[in-house]
């Protein structure tokens, strides 16, 4: 039986507890809880903190005249210039091909600048401008300026980020999985295909 449903019922069971309790005490009866309740959902909760975090980032980084994914790459870069797009895409969790585009972008505005590897001209190093450097300082202040905003203890701040990386790691490697499968399903769908062709 599916672990959700014996979940539900399991919680349905409960609050048929607490109602009949509620009942017998004089007071009106609570509505039995309901699993897709919004308000009950860990991803509608990580969804509206990340919006109004971008939302409280937004005029800092107009001042900075970056982007919040530049302003990423630029605090990768604080903290070990002279990467690799590779690099900096493991940290990021993104692709070359999400990073590419990006870091020409902020070569333009003269923050990076990007040269072929001398060992491997296939590879491309990232480097901080001094104009990239210099950001950092305003970054610390607007950095400041946020934690003022949250109104969490550094304490909370850091259970909170280890169980959202936590929970980060557990779906990407559930992701990982499952686009294993996939794949893994879709050869087998092109090999069966290719011997029936073969056979006709």
């Amino acid at each position: 039986m599916d672990k959700q449903y014996l979940l539900s019922e399991f919680d349905l069971g409960e609050d048929l507890t607490q109602e009949t309790a509620q009942e017998q005490d004089g007071e009106k009866p609570r509505a039995p809880s309901d699993p897709l309740r919004l308000n009950s959902q860990l991803c509608f909760a990580v969804y509206s903190a990340s919006h109004m975090i971008k939302k409280a980032y937004r005029p800092h980084l107009d001042e900075l005249g970056v982007t919040y994914p530049q302003y990423l790459v630029m605090m990768a870069l604080w903290a070990e210039d002279g990467l690799r797009v590779l690099d900096i895409g493991r940290r990021l969790h993104v692709d070359s091909g999400t990073l590419t585009p990006l870091l020409k972008r902020m070569e333009r505005l003269g923050l990076v600048a990007r040269r072929r590897c001398v060992d491997d001209e296939r590879e491309v190093k990232i480097s901080l401008t001094s104009s990239g450097r210099r950001l950092r300082d305003d970054a610390l202040r607007m950095r400041q300026a946020i934690a003022g905003q949250l109104k969490l203890v550094d304490a909370h701040v850091t259970g909170l980020r280890s169980s959202l990386d936590a929970m980060a790691a557990a779906l990407r490697v559930e992701g990982d999985l499952a686009a294993a499968e996939h794949d893994l399903r879709r050869q087998k769908r092109r090999g069966s295909t290719t011997w029936k062709s073969a056979a006709a």
